[in-house]
């Protein structure tokens, strides 16, 4: 039978309603210590919820038509997988349905195989644990017993995601290392003569902060709980309506003071151009007079400009242009310098024109860490009541013009303009800087809100495990009583021991692990095919890629060489004499060298990879002592790629070379020269 979308709608409704009536009822009894009978007669609201069916789920069993047992792990193990799910939650690593399924099939296959070995208690399989371990997965009615069991510890959850860098920059490191580093805010502060012995702020004025948000122009303006509802045809499940939008994304930089003032915005948009239709008029800003003045009573500056850019994001050169208006701000408000500007690391903002022209007008600026702005930039604390106000103003122009009407960079500028003055209060600036750590009393790490951090877990406690017994008290270590005490505890610990089984937590199946380990994978190398902008196939770029994959294949690894023995390196010495044999690859350098990075000490003979610290051996050579060995090219001792002189016999893949000075001679004497053609090793350099 096919239902239709409202009645499959309907039941699923209704099954949720079931299981959440269970889960708070299972809940109650575990909260109160009352049995199923008192909790269905206390809540008579709970109208899906039977009195047998609460006394399975209480009992931690449930029985089919058969009256088999339905529980796949024990308790012990569902515990400990209960341990696992919940850690890894808050070390920001939540889990989805298949990981926890598989982790529950790791568990069984352990449990067979510690049943093979024998020694210690054995473990019954019921039949829902033996049909999920032939399938190798479980159904939902595991998840839903599992969830509905430990209602108190974990729920479902739809997942909040958050990009792995910023995950793993929201630590106690980053706050430490943004306030008291090495040049920290604390110490810009103190230097500036802003902050005082006592750590009070006394002209919080010269504290600043600036950001930068990007805003559509026209998109996602419609969204949220309160957005207008169209009419509706039964016939149809859903009701569309065809809108225009401009998904062009400006830029809108903004600058907060810790006093409370707001100083004018920089807006950043993507146009080559400047012309007349671009700038709103005064007769449409109203009463609005952005003539380049400054309102103490609001705490507000008129002052605003506009650059154009490619992309419409922030570069250098409007930075530039945005310090320069704060420069005049500044001044306009009589502000004393120098002043501390907190902002993030952006490229635009480091660049040497600006970094010069903020040193001249005695703008300090300090740079927060990487990937920290979510709770180290006072803007990000409040910024999204500028695009609900922005959102605002947009509805007000299709209000008036139509909902077709598209919304266009001019539109833009007049709505940002409009809603500046309104969109935050004095009181909430000052609260933005408070909610990172700052304030006119000082700086307090301790008002940051760290509910995104990774939290720092114990391990689960192996409750079920016994103890290892002490050592004994009252006798003599080492006496005859005393290793008869520790037999006789060690016999008890052995026997507790047996009837224990193992659990999960002792296979290290259970290892809690946050989700940053992709961060930390070393990525692949990888060889370039075209260098500049082109369009290439797939297919003939597929071939290319496995012509470079098959002769990176071809080339024969380096394999790690082995420690070896003097007599074993006398006779790879003697061997490689005077000519090392090594064999070259593709790219010159030797595959492999059993003499690499060794010298052979003139006193004693010995051969090792330092040189010789004998005292007969020091005392017979000398200051000046020389030492035979060494390799050249591919070796850690290279050296220039030469051609072996005429007078001795060319070898096919002669590279190497072990420099005695008879050899050295007669390479000499063969090139006709008084200059030795092979380079000295590291050793004889000097």
């Amino acid at each position: 039978m096919t239902l239709s979308c409202s009645e499959g709608h309907r039941r699923r409704k209704e099954a949720e309603r079931r299981a959440q009536q269970l889960a708070e009822a299972v809940l109650y009894c575990r909260m109160h210590s009352v049995g199923a009978r008192r909790a269905i007669s206390d809540n008579p609201h709970w109208d899906t919820v039977s009195r047998s069916t609460l006394d399975r789920e209480l009992s931690g069993k449930r029985s089919g038509a058969r009256g088999e047992d339905k529980t796949v792990l024990t308790g012990p193990e569902e515990a400990q997988l209960v341990d696992w799910i919940n850690q890894s939650a808050l070390v920001n690593n939540a889990q989805k349905r298949r990981p926890i399924a598989r982790k529950v099939i790791e568990i069984l296959r352990q449990r067979a195989r510690n049943n093979k070995r024998g020694g210690r208690k054995h473990v019954k399989f019921s039949k829902a644990a033996r049909d999920a371990l032939l399938k190798g997965t479980v159904g939902p009615s595991f998840f839903t017993r599992l969830f509905t069991k430990w209602a108190d510890k974990i729920y479902w959850v739809k997942p909040h995601e958050e990009e792995g860098r910023r995950a793993e920059a929201a630590c106690e490191e980053s706050i430490e290392l943004h306030f008291d580093g090495v040049r920290g805010l604390r110490q810009k502060l103190r230097d500036a003569g802003i902050m005082d012995e006592e750590g009070k702020i006394t002209a919080p004025e010269r504290v600043l902060n600036c950001d930068e948000t990007p805003q559509f122009a026209d998109f996602g303006c419609n969204r949220g709980n309160n957005q207008e509802k169209v009419a509706a045809s039964r016939k149809k499940r859903r009701a569309r309506q065809a809108v225009t939008q401009n998904r062009t994304c400006p830029t809108v930089d903004f600058v907060w003071g810790l006093d409370g003032f707001q100083y004018g915005p920089h807006l950043i948009v993507s146009r080559k151009t400047i012309d007349t239709g671009l700038i709103p008029t005064a007769e449409e800003l109203g009463r609005l007079k952005y003539n380049d003045e400054i309102d103490e009573r609001i705490m507000c500056s008129f002052f605003a400009c506009v650059s154009t850019v490619e992309k419409g994001t922030q570069t250098t050169a409007s930075f530039k242009r945005r310090i320069e208006m704060l420069d005049k701000e500044l001044t306009a408000r009589n502000i004393s310098r120098p002043v501390v500007l907190c902002m993030d690391n952006h490229e635009s903002h480091t660049g040497p024109e600006v970094e010069e022209f903020m040193l001249a007008r005695k703008i300090v600026p300090h740079y927060e860490p990487p990937n920290t702005s979510a709770f180290l930039q006072a803007l990000d604390q409040y910024n999204q009541m500028l695009h609900d106000k922005y959102r605002k103003e947009v509805r007000v122009i299709k209000d008036r013009r139509g909902e077709d009407y598209r919304i266009t960079i001019h539109d833009f500028i007049m709505c940002v303009l409009r809603a500046w003055p309104f969109w935050s209060a004095p009181s909430d600036r000052v609260h933005s800087f408070y909610k990172v750590g700052i304030s006119q009393g000082g700086i307090d790490p301790s008002t940051i809100d760290r509910s995104s951090f990774v939290m720092q877990t114990d391990s689960p406690a192996k409750g079920i495990m016994p103890k290892r017994p002490p050592s004994p008290v009252g006798a003599r270590r080492g006496s005859l009583a005393y290793w008869k005490s520790k037999a006789e505890a060690l016999e008890e610990y052995a026997d507790a021991l047996e009837d224990t089984p193992i659990t999960p937590l002792e296979t290290l199946l259970l290892e809690v692990e946050d989700g940053l380990g992709e961060q930390q994978r070393k990525k692949k190398k990888r060889k370039r095919l075209r260098a500049e902008h082109t369009t290439e196939s797939i297919h003939v770029l597929q071939g290319e890629q496995a012509a470079v994959s098959a002769a990176a294949a071809a080339i024969p690894a380096v394999t790690k060489r082995k420690r070896r023995t003097q007599e074993e390196l006398l006779a790879v010495w003697d061997a490689c004499n005077p000519v090392c044999q090594c064999e070259k690859g593709p790219d010159g350098h030797p595959i492999s060298c059993p003499a690499a990075g060794f010298s052979k000490c003139g006193t004693c003979g010995k051969v090792s990879r330092v040189v010789c610290k004998k005292p007969d051996c020091v005392a017979q050579a000398g200051p000046a002592r020389s030492v035979q060995g060494g390799c050249a090219g591919g070796c850690p001792n290279e050296g220039p790629e030469v051609a072996p002189p005429s007078s001795l016999p060319a070898l096919p893949y002669a590279q190497c070379l072990l420099f005695t000075p008879e050899f050295q001679q007669a390479m000499s004497a063969g090139s006709n020269s008084s200059t030795p053609i092979w380079p000295f090793s590291k050793n004889q350099k000097n």
